[in-house]
């Protein structure tokens, strides 16, 4: 696998080398790019998108099967002495259990799995894999949203405090200060919304190979999808019988002057109206839509450098020197539409409510030779910080 992630790496470095190549020489001739040129770089900037996807794809199933090959190296039950050792060894008696439940979906003998309803309980562990899964098909968990596990769905209330508006006092020596100044306190509150990945069909012959992951398979799935609905609403949701999404929620720190097309200078004002706490962390970066991404790689500055500066093939690119996330639930160009945030995204709390739910249809899907299993999680996304991302906002 390692031999596939060093090739799709250097495809996407070779495809940014010639998109720099592109860019530089319009530049040493002083002009702007040619519509072949345009042309070449959009397809080159759409395989090299494509290229971190399939990387993303293949690091995430190479961790994962990485943590299965170390659970089962695990020590014998003889050699059990420590708690930690006794935790890993109940995590491996349940990853057994589980792959038996989704083979044979016998749940009489399986004495490690949380029985529900119609199906079985999820460990944190698969979860919290579930989640990490997530995080190349969710725009806002990639770009550093703070995920909050709890054990049970009860709202959770994150108490929230804003002093940037107050300052101390200079007072004379021997002078009682009598002032009282107050931090604005808030709360925030996280509900589970439930999400669902669907049916997910494997034929009774793959679960019958003893070789074939499923269990790996089925979470990798159901990341994907339960992701990238998770990511619509924490986009753009209204926050109401909803996620919150994060655009909707930012504070708005530039209007641009045309709906059609967004300056450099433009951007540089979006960076400088985030405050400079923010902006200085080392957490912030820009989020936007693939298509937004193109646009913005071939704008020049005020000294007609190109903005856009391509990362080796393992690093990111940057724009203005900082790393971006490309998420196409983002708005494109449009009357007043909100297509580029810049901030610092761990201020976007995310709750992951318990355990997913793993349920297995054994009749439903049997006349065409299949099994049917699903996921559900439950999620919800707030931002508990508006002043820590700033939005750009397109004219009428």
């Amino acid at each position: 696998m390692w031999q596939k992630i060093k090739q799709l790496n250097e495809e996407r470095g070779e495809a940014l080398n010639q998109m720099k190549g592109i860019l530089k020489k319009a530049e040493d001739e002083k002009r702007d790019l040619t519509a072949d040129e345009n042309t070449a770089f959009d397809a080159l900037n759409t395989k090299a998108e494509a290229r971190k996807a399939d990387i993303d794809r293949y690091e995430t199933a190479k961790r994962l099967e990485a943590e299965m090959s170390e659970k089962r190296h695990q020590p014998g039950r003889d050699d059990i002495d420590t708690s930690e050792q006794q935790a890993d060894e109940a995590v491996k008696e349940y990853r057994s259990q589980f792959n038996r439940f989704l083979r044979g979906g016998n749940l009489a003998e399986l004495r490690a799995l949380t029985v529900s309803g119609q199906g079985v309980v999820g460990t944190r562990e698969f979860s919290t894999n579930l989640v990490s899964a997530m995080k190349s098909f969710a725009g806002v968990l990639e770009a550093g949203a703070e995920v909050i596990p709890t054990t049970d769905g009860n709202p959770l209330t994150i108490p929230t405090s804003d002093d940037t508006s107050n300052t101390g006092r200079l007072v004379g020596e021997a002078t009682t200060n009598t002032n009282v100044t107050e931090p604005t306190l808030g709360t925030v509150t996280l509900g589970g919304y439930k999400f669902d990945s669907d049916w997910i069909k494997v034929s009774v012959e793959l679960l019958r190979d003893a070789a074939y992951p499923i269990e790996t398979a089925i979470q990798q799935i159901a990341a994907e999808r339960i992701g990238r609905a998770f990511n619509t609403y924490a986009t753009g949701g209204t926050g109401t019988g909803q996620p919150q999404g994060v655009v909707p929620a930012a504070t708005i720190g530039k209007t641009a002057a045309l709906n059609t097309a967004i300056s450099a200078d433009e951007i540089i004002d979006l960076i400088h109206s985030l405050d400079s706490a923010y902006r200085n962390s080392g957490r912030a970066k820009f989020m936007l839509s693939d298509t937004l991404v193109a646009s913005l790689r071939k704008l020049k500055d005020g000294q007609g450098q190109y903005i856009w500066a391509a990362g080796l093939a393992s690093a990111p690119a940057t724009l203005f020197g900082y790393a971006y996330v490309t998420n196409n639930e983002m708005p494109g160009l449009a009357a007043n539409a909100l297509p580029v945030a810049f901030g610092d995204f761990s201020k976007y709390k995310v709750r992951s409510v318990a355990q997913p739910d793993v349920i297995r249809a054994n009749e439903l899907f049997i006349s065409d030779g299949l099994i049917g299993f699903k996921t559900t999680q439950r999620l919800d996304g707030k931002l508990a910080d508006a002043k820590a991302i700033k939005t750009l906002k397109l004219p009428a």
